[in-house]
């Protein structure tokens, strides 16, 4: 079955024993309630999804509260090493270095510094959530160790306020605001130039500017940038256009709950697969700790390397491609209702486009450059499963399976190219090669 994904679609419910897929909803769960370092990250995706963050800062966000995390314990597995250190001034002995107590406390006050730093809208839900972890509870060694937590994720604040993605809006007025006075060729109402990126009505691009924010592990953001996509009028790109047309006149029921799965922004999976991941194999806080500073970078970098792509070729989204090249036809178009024929200017996608240009697919980058990293901490073959609906469950063979799927979803769904998804899974391989190179 693992084989079946990169050519299509797995085959749902259909695994040879259930039995031999660890299930991740269970695992998932039982990781949140045990692990702090699955719970902050768990925090940290909610309250970005709560904030309408979008994807490539919440990226972003993991990177600084895991990079903070894996800062702060090395520092509490060489303890009394103040003066080694040049943003870490409180004391920590030995003994509360390898204190459990202390660890959970002091990492607590970093993540949550963290995510008040990036969401201080949130800040009393934060410390909500930070107590149920001991901060501001009664604890012998409370004062240091909030303090040196606080100082760690004020070092990491501190490194990445200029990073590119004016965050603090000193590059343009407004958070995260494009710097780059992009503006797209093609205005939603106006066609000039169909190789180029059209807006929908109402959309505006989404973080423009963001391969110009620094990687952690890539050079820039440029470093493994694909070549450029074919013409929307090359032979290839309307076969592709087909393929796409194809699919949705097709679309199962099965097939469709793969598009929701990962459309959901509200799931999200690498993060939720490394939680599983951890507790399953029973990591060490350590082990963990480094773990998700690995998918932090890998999931950062790779949001940086696509939309350095995305923004340099400006490539069509498949929803304008199709309607001005087939405009001429009559297409089968899947609907609620049923398969019906359109003109092709009519023709829609079964999910909503996003609003940036096509080339490459970050969903594609991203669960690549996640799966190197996850299969690299698992360490030999793991196969799990997880419930898309309650008659629908998805089976994989590995987080390779699950980045094949992922890529392939978005052509269900008719919003990326073959190219944009192909291409795609191999720059993510690079970045999660390279994350691998330096971050472990």
């Amino acid at each position: 079955m693992g084989s079946t994904v990169l050519a299509g679609l797995p085959g749902l419910g259909q695994a040879a024993n259930p039995a031999d897929y660890v299930d991740a909803d269970a695992a998932i769960a039982a990781a949140q309630a045990k692990s702090v370092v699955a719970g902050w990250n768990e925090k940290l995706m909610n309250t970005a999804f709560k904030a309408f963050t979008p994807p490539a800062v919440t990226a972003r966000a993991l990177a600084l509260l895991n990079g903070t995390l894996y800062d702060l314990w090395r520092y509490l597995e060489t303890p009394q090493a103040v003066g080694l250190n040049r943003f870490f001034t409180t004391p920590v002995t030995r003994a509360q270095g390898a204190d459990p107590q202390f660890q959970v406390i002091a990492l607590s006050a970093a993540a949550a510094a963290v995510l008040r730093g990036l969401f201080p809208a949130y800040a009393l839900d934060i410390a909500v959530y930070g107590a149920t972890w001991g901060l501001g509870g009664r604890f012998a060694w409370l004062i240091p160790a909030t303090r040196v937590g606080e100082e760690a994720a004020q070092h990491m604040l501190n490194e990445r306020a200029h990073d590119g993605s004016n965050q603090l809006g000193d590059l343009h007025p407004g958070a995260y605001s494009d710097y780059t006075g992009y503006t797209p060729v093609n205005s939603a109402t106006t066609m000039v130039d169909p190789d180029h990126w059209q807006p929908l009505p109402y959309q505006s691009c989404m973080t423009p500017f963001w391969g110009k924010v620094k990687p952690f592990a890539l050079k820039t953001g440029d470093q493994f940038r694909p070549a450029a996509p074919p013409s929307v009028f090359s032979a290839q790109m309307q076969a592709e256009m087909q393929e796409l047309i194809d699919l949705n006149a097709n679309l199962t029921p099965e097939q469709i709950r793969v598009c929701e799965y990962w459309g959901d922004n509200s799931r999200v999976p690498w993060v939720r697969f490394a939680e599983m991941l951890a507790y399953r194999q029973g990591f060490s806080l350590g082990r963990e700790i480094r773990l998700f500073r690995a998918l932090g970078v890998a999931l950062h970098d790779a949001m940086v390397a696509t939309w350095d792509a995305k923004m340099t070729y400006d490539f069509a989204r498949p929803v304008s491609a199709i309607r001005t090249l087939f405009k001429q036809r009559t297409l089968n178009n899947w609907t609620a209702k049923g398969v019906v024929q359109v003109a092709g200017a009519n023709w829609t996608p079964y999910l909503y486009t996003p609003p940036f240009p096509e080339y490459v697919s970050a969903h594609s980058v991203s669960g690549h450059a996640a799966a190197v990293v996850l299969a690299h901490f698992a360490g030999g073959p793991f196969r799990f499963s997880q419930k898309a609906s309650p008659a629908v469950t998805l089976y994989w063979d590995s987080f390779a399976d699950a980045a094949a799927q992922a890529g392939y979803s978005r052509r269900l769904a008719g919003i990326h190219f073959l190219h944009g998804d192909l291409n795609g899974r191999t720059l993510g391989t690079k970045i999660g090669r390279k994350v691998l190179d330096l971050a472990v």
